[in-house]
């Protein structure tokens, strides 16, 4: 699926299922690529599956890399609502560090 500048990704985002999302954006500055990895596990997931997905996720990650696709950054949300506020931090991040976003959330980047 295409998304334009601004669009919301939480269409996007299942709010039933666990899932994995493999994203490329510009980055703010640099204009270059920035690709991530989304892992999105609802709160009302079953427990099985959480884990079976979690378990995954490394082996998802290693299988993308075999096939010349690497991650810039790896995001983990809980809601669909998360979603953009995660990808902006991690392609703007001074923009919500002067608006004050982010605080609150619970959604997690790591490198």
């Amino acid at each position: 699926r295409t998304v334009s500048a601004g669009d919301s990704l939480q269409p996007f985002i299942d709010t039933e299922k666990a899932s994995f999302i493999a994203l490329k954006l510009p980055h703010h500055d640099t204009k270059e690529p920035v690709s991530l990895f989304i892992f999105s596990c609802p709160e009302n997931t079953p427990v099985r599956t959480k884990m079976t997905m979690s378990s995954s996720k490394a082996s998802v990650i290693a299988a993308a890399q075999q096939n010349g696709v690497n991650f810039t950054k790896t995001i983990e949300i809980r809601e669909a609502e998360e979603v953009d506020g995660a990808v902006a931090a991690e392609i703007n991040p001074a923009s919500l560090a002067s608006a004050g976003a982010g605080a609150g959330g619970s959604a997690a980047a790591t490198t």
